[in-house]
């Protein structure tokens, strides 16, 4: 008593005991049919219909039930109607080929029902398999960009802490040993110095080499100012002007956003000097309504159709960069020639602990 209690109160059982009772329902509707009309009409055709509804939304012995009823209630009809009796024999022969006819039509309908329950669970298997699949390819494409921001950062400390500081030592000593030669030897001493000056700019741009690589704990100001350094780079290796415009009263606390917006841009930046040939390179970041965009736009050939589709490894690399804190990259030709790339991030995208003041 207590398991079909259970049974019937279970979100399926509930279902299927409502199932049952409505194929109840329609036999005995179409019972009250078969009897008010003539006997020589034939319903076993409609009586089919609550037998196959209870083998796929009940079970398959709830419809054997069921095929049992309508045979008694098909021939209780024919003779409460008034229709002559053919012959015991006759009669259980009858019966029999309808019933055979209601079992066949069970067992048909059950196996399908059962392939396309097994034909479900495979699919949901599979797409269960799937969904792990590419949650663990994005966990490690994941780890694997994380370990090579970690590697940059590494080299960055490297580059500042060790190579830098060796350089500045060998700065000063070429300066002190200018001094020492400047009464002895004047000529030797302006070669120190430009030895020394050779170093301090050496010293000059290995610092900045290095900031490129690091970025852990800058804010948005500090975003601002590695891009500047960028620019400043890149117009002194190629001679392209590279300006750098961003929203001033713009604060960002997010530290991944802001070093995805910086590896992003930087990026951004290589591929037009490589592939572009441009003259010109603008990078901006500001507000626009409920959204931050960063704007990368050049001057140069543009990106063809092809190349767009394709996507070389440094533009999957962005969009995956972008996908990560909740943006869109997108790829534009403008009319007026280059390229244009934009990463969208809404800002309820951003984080919880990110503020973003007008």
């Amino acid at each position: 008593m207590n398991s079909i209690q259970s049974w019937i109160t279970h979100p399926k059982g509930k279902r299927s005991f409502l199932a049952g009772l409505l194929c109840l329902v329609i036999l005995w509707l179409i019972g009250l049919i078969d009897y008010w009309a003539d006997y020589r009409l034939l319903f076993t055709v409609l009586y089919v219909l609550p037998i196959g509804f209870a083998t796929i939304y009940v079970n398959q012995t709830y419809a054997i039930v069921l095929a049992v009823l309508s045979v008694l209630i098909s021939t209780g009809g024919d003779v409460l109607g008034g229709a002559p009796s053919p012959g015991i024999v006759i009669r259980l022969w009858n019966d029999g080929i309808i019933f055979s006819l209601f079992l066949i039509v069970i067992y048909l309908l059950n196996a399908l029902h059962q392939t396309l329950i097994g034909l479900e669970t495979t699919v949901q298997e599979r797409t269960q398999a799937l969904r792990e699949e590419m949650e663990e390819r994005q966990r490690l494409e994941h780890e694997t960009l994380d370990l090579s921001e970690r590697e940059r950062q590494t080299f960055g400390h490297e580059l500042h802490d060790v190579v830098c500081q060796e350089l500045t030592s060998i700065a000063i000593a070429g300066h002190l040993l200018a001094k020492k030669l400047q009464d002895i030897d004047p000529a030797e001493a302006e070669n120190a110095r430009e030895i020394a000056a050779m170093v301090d700019r050496a010293l000059t741009k290995t610092r900045s080499v290095a900031r490129g690589f690091f970025t852990a704990g800058f804010d948005v100001m500090g975003l601002a100012e590695a891009l500047q350094e960028a620019a400043r780079n890149i117009e002194e290796r190629s001679g392209i002007h590279c300006e750098v415009k961003w929203q001033e009263n713009l604060v960002i606390l997010n530290e991944d956003v802001v070093m995805h917006f910086f590896r992003i841009a930087q990026e951004a930046i290589q591929n037009a000097v490589k592939h572009a040939e441009p003259t010109r390179i603008e990078v901006s970041l500001r507000r626009i309504d409920e959204a931050i965009r960063l704007t990368i736009e050049d001057n140069g050939k543009g990106l063809s159709p092809s190349k767009k589709q394709t996507k070389g490894l440094g533009l999957r690399i962005m969009t995956y960069r972008a996908g990560i804190i909740g943006g869109e990259l997108k790829i534009e030709n403008p009319s007026t020639g280059g390229t244009r790339i934009i990463c969208v991030i809404p800002v309820e995208k951003i984080s919880k602990n990110t503020a973003l003041v007008h």
